[in-house]
């Protein structure tokens, strides 16, 4: 009798030895996963950011130099020589 509990209890300890392992390794690849995703929310963040940024200088732009936000042009009239009857 003695012999089947402590076969049974070197069993149930070699289970709870694989399941800890089991659970370590899980917690590992989950804590990897979250710093991906964490990663991931900052990139995106600092794109948002900085889209933002743009859309409030053009905000601005059109505020303060409204007439000016189209491009400037400039038309040239070169002068040709005049012919001279001979």
């Amino acid at each position: 009798m003695r012999k089947y509990l402590f076969l049974v209890l070197v069993i149930n300890l070699l289970l709870l030895k694989v399941f800890a392992k089991a659970s370590t390794e899980d917690a590992i690849i989950l804590n990897q996963e979250l710093q991906f995703l964490e990663d991931s929310v900052k990139n995106i963040q600092s794109t948002s950011q900085n889209e933002n940024f743009e859309a409030e200088k053009t905000n601005l732009e059109k505020t303060y130099f409204e007439d000016d936000m189209e491009e400037d042009s400039v038309s040239t009239k070169s002068s040709t020589q005049k012919r001279r009857g001979l």
